[in-house]
């Protein structure tokens, strides 16, 4: 907050930077048809078309953490936009632990 409050610029640009990287990952998701809910926020919400506790568990066991399952919505799980080389780490580990087409169990 205070390297912000210092620098004018640094806002603008964290945010050009995260804007950019969210539609990255967007068409990344598109490419891989993937279902997701579009945003403008920093975090997208992915349907992985099963439980997300196993998929989630997944992702923990290769250092990537993703967000918590949302009761009122199980098959869904929680993105944040990160680094861009940290979603593209997201994006590689998603296609091998849900390749493309497949649903989790």
């Amino acid at each position: 907050a205070l390297a912000c409050l210092r620098d004018s610029g640094l806002v603008a640009e964290r945010r050009r930077v995260m804007n950019g990287t969210r539609r990255w990952l967007c068409a990344e998701l598109d490419r891989q048809r993937r279902r997701y809910i579009p945003s403008e926020a920093n975090f997208l919400m992915i349907d992985v078309g099963g439980d997300v506790a196993p998929v989630i568990a997944a992702f923990r066991e290769r250092g990537i953490h993703v967000g918590r399952r949302f009761p009122s919505m199980a098959t869904w799980m929680r993105i944040s936009v990160g680094k861009p080389e940290e979603m593209r780490a997201f994006a590689e580990a998603l296609g091998e632990i849900l390749p493309p087409g497949r649903r989790a169990a």
